[in-house]
């Protein structure tokens, strides 16, 4: 299960502060500071445990940020004219996307599923508002960005372990976001609540059914049959597939960018996404289908959900009929 320590909640605190100081500082040297806070709350988090994994996974993830950071540091002291490219790729390595994105799979294949769920939706927050703020010339770098994070969260499907294949399902959406943040930045936020929803909901039941990797997902069906049904059903939403809800904000991005007449800036989105979801159905298949005769008379006890998570799980799976309502 999935908990938090009292002194732990100290440290949440500080994070969201952190976040919330970044976000509505009125001067880059002020993000900087609230980013930092956010920083040095969340290293304590990871290293909770004290295992020589997060150990490592504190020390990748403070290595990255901190380099963000010495960036944004001299963006914040240079001339605008000067410091724009400087701010946006030191807010690019913080977010983890391209070409700062090697260490997000790595850092999220040695952490707990709690802080794998701060890491992928509230540390997210800061670094992408802050993007929004940029000058509307680097508008076009931040539409080629988004393409490569696209595509690149497309390559997730050599990895054998949950949380880094979900890392670069996250590079993916961020790309989708990033996108569509330079157009609509209120439809953003949309797009980022829908996806820290099915994330969440993901996460938490990996947690509860305590899988790691894909092999144990792997057996029979009816061992945690509802478990691994609801799985494969949640990774297909995070993919796209209508009409799960995870479909609902990328036809709302595809919208955006048509009325802005950017239908070339999609194609990448699009083409990323697309391999995203064949993936994603391949694995849904492997994990549902194959079962021996033995195994299909061998019936185990559902398993059972804690309401909350039931709700999430709901939600997270609603179909789309509203759609329309949304283009009004």
């Amino acid at each position: 299960m999935i908990s938090f320590f009292p002194f732990q909640t100290m440290f949440l605190f500080t994070l969201i502060s952190g976040t919330l100081t970044a976000i509505s500082a009125p001067s880059w040297f002020l993000a900087w500071f609230g980013l930092e806070i956010n920083l040095l709350s969340f290293i304590p988090l990871i290293t909770s445990s004290t295992t020589n994994q997060e150990a490592e996974g504190a020390m990748k993830y403070f290595l990255s940020q901190a380099t963000g950071s010495t960036l944004l540091l001299i963006g914040s002291v240079l001339a605008p004219s000067n410091a724009t490219f400087i701010l946006v790729l030191g807010l690019l390595i913080k977010l983890g996307l391209p070409p700062g994105h090697f260490w997000f799979p790595m850092v999220m294949g040695t952490l707990p599923w709690a802080t794998c769920i701060l890491l992928t939706t509230w540390q997210k927050v800061a670094p992408l508002t802050l993007l929004t703020f940029t000058p509307s010339t680097t508008f076009p770098l931040l539409g080629v960005v988004a393409g490569a994070a696209s595509i690149l969260g497309a390559s997730g499907h050599n990895q054998s372990q949950i949380s880094p294949l979900l890392a670069y399902s996250s590079i993916g959406h961020l790309g989708w976001m990033l996108m569509l943040s330079t157009v609509s930045p209120n439809t953003t936020i949309i797009y980022f609540v829908m996806y820290s929803l099915i994330t969440l909901t993901i996460m938490l039941l990996l947690a509860i059914s305590s899988s790691q990797s894909l092999y144990s997902l792997s057996g029979p069906l009816q061992d945690q049959g509802p478990s691994k049904i609801l799985t494969a059903s949640l990774l297909l939403s995070l993919a796209g597939l209508p009409p799960l809800l995870g479909f609902m904000p990328k036809l709302l991005t595809l919208n955006a960018l048509a009325q802005s007449s950017l239908l070339i800036a999609s194609m990448p989105l699009i083409l990323g996404s697309l391999t995203n979801l064949f993936y994603y159905l391949s694995f849904s298949f492997i994990l549902l289908l194959p079962m021996t005769v033995k195994q299909q008379t061998t019936l185990q006890p559902p398993t059972t959900f804690p309401l909350p998570l039931a709700f999430l799980i709901m939600l997270s799976l609603a179909a789309s009929p509203l759609l329309p309502a949304f283009f009004m």
